[in-house]
């Protein structure tokens, strides 16, 4: 299961909380991405102008359009 860190205390807050339904935590660690991640980012946004990873996990993709321009009738492509 995933849980997205609010601040320090959320670890507290899960330990206690396993402790009072009676569960066991077997593993608990901060989540990085894996160049898998990564990679899909990327594709996903196209990787326009991406200069370092904080650039790839901005909330707003920056759109750009990858299709040709319109063609005017009777002209060449």
């Amino acid at each position: 299961m995933r849980v997205v860190r609010q601040d320090e205390t959320t670890y507290d807050l899960i330990l206690e909380i396993a402790s009072k339904v009676g569960v066991q935590i077997r593993r608990m660690e901060d989540y990085e991405p894996s160049l898998e991640d990564l990679f899909l980012v990327i594709m996903e946004r196209l990787g326009y102008g991406v200069k370092s990873s904080a650039d790839l996990l901005q909330t707003q993709p920056v759109v750009r359009s990858v299709a040709p321009a319109p063609s005017k009738p009777g002209g060449e492509f």
